[in-house]
């Protein structure tokens, strides 16, 4: 079975995806696909190069003159006439330069370790000419390209460019020049790649979301909250179409199962998209170390309905809550790394999502519940849940 591993974007927000990543390596985890948009193609590629044991370094040091400078100095913006300043930054495309994250990348980036990688690396950009969908990889996707989608092969050369293609912000970084192209933020149309890693024979997903569950509520009142704030709005609403399209499509007949695994802050992380405060950001990171992880499920069958057994890490020492379905479930046991609960007979049998939330943040998948005399025993590994029979 395929693992994969899904990284959005969200700039300075990709610093929570470092700890999690970090939490998912110190269970083992292993992933033979990674896809990744925005800053999260950073992360990405850093961990398709085997070099996911200094990520939490690198996020660590990162400050915002490693990521972007301002076109116009303030300073200057005092001296010159506004028309000036209004044609140099139209001229540029963009009110940014982030010519500094190139530095970053070349000092960061092993390419030779990416092209050789066993790990499957998947960045998405979108084109502003062609209007489609850009997927650079460093493998054969098993379909390639498509009316709406460009695939492009990753190569010692062209890596850096292929995040750099993913990460400008329209207006606010200029868009990338490839060939013909003028490339983009790929959160523009999948800020949680999941169909890529379909295409690449994924069957099971660990999606990690920078968006909260619960988001604050926060005047808005100058163009940075204004910006920052949409910015918000717009990746989190194509974040959540992603994961619900590729949930639905679970439930056509014919099409093949996948695990879904959402990964998600209970609360807004500290930082805004652009603001790279290493103080700020080593508090999203321990969120991200403390992200609930789910690692297998057994279900028992009972004459009242269902017991679900749950192991994973993360749940915390405190009780926190389960539901399926948004309804909460009743809980008779959780420990930080066990959770028992009791499913209701009347529960639906083909679509169900269970969510697990402690104070930091929740896990949530799909989920399946077979029922019926004729259940005896089978283990289903494409959800990782174990059926027993009536008692």
């Amino acid at each position: 079975m395929k693992n994969a591993l899904i990284l959005s974007g969200g700039g300075a927000k990709a610093a929570y995806e470092a700890g999690v990543v970090q939490s998912l390596k110190d269970l083992e985890f292993s992933f033979d696909i990674v896809t990744g948009t925005s800053a999260g193609a950073f992360n990405a590629a850093l961990i398709a190069g085997n070099q996911q044991s200094q990520l939490l370094d690198i996020w660590k040091n990162i400050t915002a003159s490693d990521i972007y400078r301002l076109r116009i100095p303030l300073w200057l913006a005092y001296l010159v006439p506004s028309g000036l300043i209004y044609w140099i930054v139209n001229s540029k495309k963009a009110i940014y330069d982030n010519k500094p994250f190139l530095k970053l990348l070349q000092n960061t980036i092993d390419f030779t370790k990416i092209i050789e990688s066993q790990i499957h690396l998947i960045i998405i950009a979108d084109d502003l000419v062609s209007k489609k969908r850009v997927t650079f990889t460093n493998k054969t996707l098993i379909r390639g390209d498509s009316p709406k989608r460009l695939a492009i092969p990753l190569t010692a050369e062209n890596i850096i460019d292929a995040i750099l293609a993913s990460v400008p912000i329209p207006g606010l970084f200029a868009p990338f020049p490839m060939n013909q192209h003028m490339l983009v933020d790929g959160g523009l149309t999948h800020n949680a790649p999941i169909g890529a890693a379909i295409d690449a024979g994924a069957e099971r997903l660990y999606c990690i979301l920078n968006s909260p569950v619960r988001p604050k509520t926060s005047p808005v009142s100058t163009i940075p909250d204004i910006v920052n704030t949409s910015l918000d709005m717009m990746i989190t609403s194509q974040m959540e179409s992603d994961i619900l399209e590729a949930r639905l499509k679970n439930l056509v007949t014919g099409k093949k199962h996948v695990d879904i695994h959402v990964i998600r802050p209970l609360k807004a992380l500290p930082q805004d998209t652009l603001e790279f405060n290493p103080e700020k950001i080593e508090d999203a990171i321990k969120v991200g170390l403390k992200a609930p992880i789910l690692q297998n499920i057994s279900l028992k069958e009972v004459q009242t309905g269902f017991i679900l057994e749950i192991q994973g890490c993360n749940f915390e020492s405190t009780k926190g809550k389960v539901f399926i379905n948004q309804s909460e479930m009743e809980i008779t046991r959780w420990t930080e790394k066990e959770i028992t609960i009791e499913i209701p007979k009347n529960i639906p049998t083909n679509f169900n999502l269970l969510m697990i939330q402690t104070s930091e943040g929740t896990i949530d998948k799909n989920l399946v519940i077979p029922r019926g005399n004729s259940i005896r025993f089978f283990s289903d590994l494409s959800q990782n849940v174990v059926v027993r029979n009536k008692k």
